[in-house]
């Protein structure tokens, strides 16, 4: 009996760090950047909007503290993953919760560069993943409704704040859940094959007699 409770409990505990929120999620962004033409001493600056649809999975941090929980988020992006980290970061704004919490995400952009011309780096031509972020001082970061730790839908805004880059990133998204706890269905089954081999392995066991 001690050793179902003791699964149970551990099930249980791993089955509530990996509760996980699935959204339908639309983006948008526009860079900002110079290209330079041949011939040219001035480079020209150039605007470039790109927009897209994925899935996201939003989940709280389980290192975050329960008065201060902390997002992050996962979304396919045309650029693909960078080192496996999230897409998007939320950090609460404490004390209290407030629409402009800190944000941080992965933008994808579409870099368009005329033939022969060419782009300041680190951008190159076609896509690229540019780290963007949100503060209180702007406008509303991270917008939500519903419980902030599984929102029932959001909205980000973010944008590159470094007044010294090359180029500049606006970038917008909006979620909308699409399935809720999407883990925990497999987590349920994964707690009752458990606790049935756990309670046959105890009939079976042979008597200790001391």
């Amino acid at each position: 009996m001690r050793r179902l409770v003791l699964a149970a409990s551990i099930i249980l505990t791993w089955s509530s760090f990996a509760h996980a929120d699935v959204y339908d999620f639309e983006w948008a962004s526009t860079a900002t950047y110079f290209e330079t033409v041949p011939g040219s001493p001035t480079p020209v600056p150039m605007q470039s909007p790109a927009t897209g649809t994925s899935t996201a999975t939003l989940m709280v941090n389980p290192a975050s503290p329960p008065s201060a929980p902390q997002l992050f988020g996962w979304y396919d992006t045309p650029v693909g993953k960078v080192g496996g980290s999230p897409d998007l970061t939320v950090w609460p704004a404490q004390p209290p919760l407030s629409p402009n919490n800190p944000v941080q995400a992965n933008a994808p952009v579409f870099i368009r560069v005329d033939p022969g011309a060419t782009v300041q780096p680190p951008l190159t031509p076609g896509w690229n993943l540019v780290g963007v972020s949100g503060t209180p001082s702007g406008p509303p970061a991270w917008q939500w409704t519903g419980a902030f730790e599984n929102p029932d839908s959001f909205v980000l805004h973010a944008t590159t704040n470094c007044g010294s880059c090359p180029f500049q990133v606006d970038f917008s998204g909006t979620g909308v859940r699409h399935v809720v706890g999407a883990s925990e269905p497999g987590a349920a089954l994964l707690l009752a094959l458990a606790l049935g081999g756990f309670a046959i392995a105890g009939r079976r066991r042979p008597r200790h007699i001391e």
